[in-house]
């Protein structure tokens, strides 16, 4: 079975908050909430943690690849990489 994504996790969270906002629950109830709420949220911190570190990963890779426009010989523009010496 596939890992829930972070919309379902998310939604799961709210649902229980919404829940333990009621105050109609008993308090053992109330607590084994809490402690599944708790462990939505670091479900939640870690698929953020690693979807950030995706972003930087890319954001590097761009700043590595820094593309200029130039002028071809038919007078178009095209692009280089201003950091290759060329094939």
């Amino acid at each position: 079975m596939a890992e829930p994504s972070f919309e379902d996790l998310y939604k799961q969270l709210e649902e229980k908050a919404a829940r333990l906002d009621d105050g109609k629950l008993p308090l053992e109830e109330s607590i084994k909430l809490y402690e599944e709420g708790v462990g939505l949220v670091d479900r939640l911190r870690e698929m953020l943690t690693s979807a950030e570190l995706r972003v930087r990963t890319l954001e590097r890779r761009l700043a590595d690849d820094e593309f200029e426009l130039r002028e071809m010989d038919d007078g178009s523009e095209g692009t280089y990489d201003s950091g290759q010496d060329g094939d």
